[in-house]
């Protein structure tokens, strides 16, 4: 790996190693201060009649991810409680079955399954287009018509 100019090019590999690792610590820093920002006021981002909402100080602050809310209904796409076994992720479900027509959980965890289906959730199956091109399992609960 090294020639005659060992020396040389150990020390700009180590030049280059130094200056990598500021870059990387550049890159928490700004992912760390955009993680806190959202914490104390989340960016809603809206996409093809979609609301992506991020659990907030003051949107279900026991949980950390997101939902995409439509009209109609919510995609609870990415949730990771912070606080297991309390009971969080079933009085979350209460409060959105008053709100939605629907609820949507792509690929739920065994737990939510679980959770999901003494509340009167149906496992089912779902394509899900460009990027993903698949079909996957999806909980689904709708109100009675």
């Amino acid at each position: 790996m090294f020639g005659k100019n060992y020396d040389k090019e150990f020390q700009e590999l180590s030049r280059q190693n130094v200056k990598l690792a500021e870059e990387i610590l550049t890159i928490k820093k700004d992912v760390r201060f955009l993680f806190e920002a959202i914490n104390e006021k989340p960016i809603i981002v809206e996409r093809k009649g979609e609301k992506i909402i991020p659990f907030s100080k003051d949107f279900h602050p026991e949980f950390d991810g997101w939902i995409g809310e439509k009209e109609e209904g919510v995609w609870i796409s990415y949730i990771s409680s912070k606080q297991e076994g309390k009971g969080n992720f079933s009085k979350l479900l209460e409060e959105l079955k008053a709100k939605y027509e629907w609820i949507k959980i792509p690929t739920p965890s065994n737990k939510m399954l679980k959770i999901c289906q003494k509340k009167g959730f149906i496992l089912t199956r779902e394509y899900f287009p460009e990027p993903f091109n698949e079909t996957g399992d999806v909980l689904l609960w709708k109100t009675a018509k």
